[in-house]
């Protein structure tokens, strides 16, 4: 498929679109669209979303380099990877529950990740993202930081955080993790960790945390 035109009047709530072959979104201007996933598309611009209830967005490989068009969406999923974007102001305030940013380089300011305080859920990794106190929302249960230049944890310290992955980090100090009711860690490597951080790890696992 490359033309979505016949496809105008069909009032879809759910769209996938996979490889280069669609560059022309705007057949679908008028769809209540609930859920979208654009993957290694040419498709350059989300404009023609401005109107449409999206809840569930993902862009994986794509070339949109801003999301301005979700802006005031009632957004519970964003998954944003390995793809050209640049600018994530839109999602200002968003109802967000669920977010993924993965492999997004040209991202530099995160500023707004400060306002989505109903995030429960969050991988963020192979970003520039070294402040974890813009995510670091009493909602939050899930953390993934993978790969990033994150080292100071302190921002988790009295969060209800269930699950934290800390692979590829160049953390070395777990003691604000104390006191934190993890469920399941994936600490750095122990060889690069203090020995206060190991002890919090001994005292996790005997709170029942699986490391």
């Amino acid at each position: 498929v490359s033309d979505l035109s016949p496809l105008r009047d069909a009032k879809l709530t759910w769209l996938v679109i996979g490889g280069d072959t669609i560059k022309d979104l705007s057949p679908i201007a008028n769809w209540p669209l609930e859920t979208i996933q654009l993957v290694q598309t040419s498709v350059k611009s989300i404009d023609v979303l401005k109107n449409a209830p999206v809840k569930d967005f993902t862009f994986l490989y794509a070339n949109i380099e801003d999301v301005s068009a979700l802006k005031g969406k009632p957004l519970h999923r964003v998954v944003l990877s390995n793809s050209r974007v640049r600018d994530i102001s839109g999602l200002e305030n968003a109802p967000l529950v669920n977010l993924a940013i993965d492999g997004c380089s040209r991202i530099t300011d995160f500023s707004v990740l400060k306002s989505l305080s109903s995030l429960v859920r969050v991988q963020i990794g192979q970003t520039k993202l070294t402040d974890l106190s813009l995510v670091a929302h009493k909602s939050l249960l899930y953390l993934d930081i993978r790969e990033l230049s994150v080292t100071d944890l302190s921002p988790l310290s009295g969060l209800e955080l269930q699950t934290l992955i800390l692979t590829d980090t160049p953390v070395t100090d777990l003691t604000p993790l104390a006191g934190v009711p993890l469920i399941k860690l994936h600490p750095p490597p122990k060889e690069q960790l203090t020995p206060e951080s190991l002890a919090v790890i001994e005292q996790l696992k005997e709170n029942g945390c699986k490391v």
